[in-house]
């Protein structure tokens, strides 16, 4: 209890010495040292190359969209298909801006076998514009990103750059994310200045 009371009060220091905003940064960025431990908020993402199923090459950067949400799950099942359904639903909220929101759901399947359900647009019966699958054979593209597990989301900006990264699952998190850089590019693309707070107009 004393221990616990300690750190609540190391917290409380640290908030006033830093500031609300740089500790909140500050806890963020333990928060991703647990999810990949070679990438940071900032760096480069990597880029990749994928063949798709009429057998062509492609690479990352040609399908990102401006704002792009890589998320990283395990082979087709009730976990990846639900996980993959949030996504859609985030996808469904932010179309309809100017600034092109695209949503990328890797399969890494267990057994390093690509099949033809392996991604979640075959798999989970899913379907989007703004939703790509792809499988991830060997898990390359995970350790390309330093994923020390599934379930997990990288948000890269329209400079290719890292913005943040989290728990896929959690909605709430990815769309606050989301929002702020959005926010940013639909500012930038309109030449407007507005408070870094403001929300971008997202369709109901």
């Amino acid at each position: 209890m004393r221990m616990s009371k300690r750190i609540v009060a190391v917290a409380w220091l640290l908030a006033a010495f830093l500031g609300c905003e740089e500790f909140e940064h500050q806890h963020q960025v333990g928060i991703v040292e647990e999810v990949g431990g070679t990438l940071h908020v900032g760096d480069v993402a990597p880029d990749f190359s994928y063949t798709d199923a009429a057998g062509q090459q492609h690479s990352f950067h040609e399908i990102r969209g401006d704002v792009t949400i890589l998320a990283l799950a395990g082979s087709p099942g009730p976990n990846t298909c639900g996980l993959a359904g949030s996504l859609l639903q985030l996808a469904e909220k932010y179309r309809g801006l100017e600034t092109k929101v695209m949503f990328i759901c890797v399969c890494v399947p267990s057994n390093n076998v690509c099949g033809l359900k392996e991604n979640v647009i075959d798999g989970c019966g899913l379907k989007s514009p703004r939703l790509i699958g792809l499988c991830d054979a060997g898990g390359r593209i995970r350790k390309d990103y330093g994923a020390k597990k599934l379930g997990v989301y990288y948000l890269i900006d329209a400079d290719g750059k890292i913005a943040a990264m989290g728990d896929a699952n959690d909605q709430t998190d990815i769309d606050k994310s989301l929002r702020a850089i959005v926010s940013a590019a639909e500012t930038k693309k309109r030449g407007k200045q507005i408070a870094p707070s403001a929300r971008p107009e997202v369709p109901q």
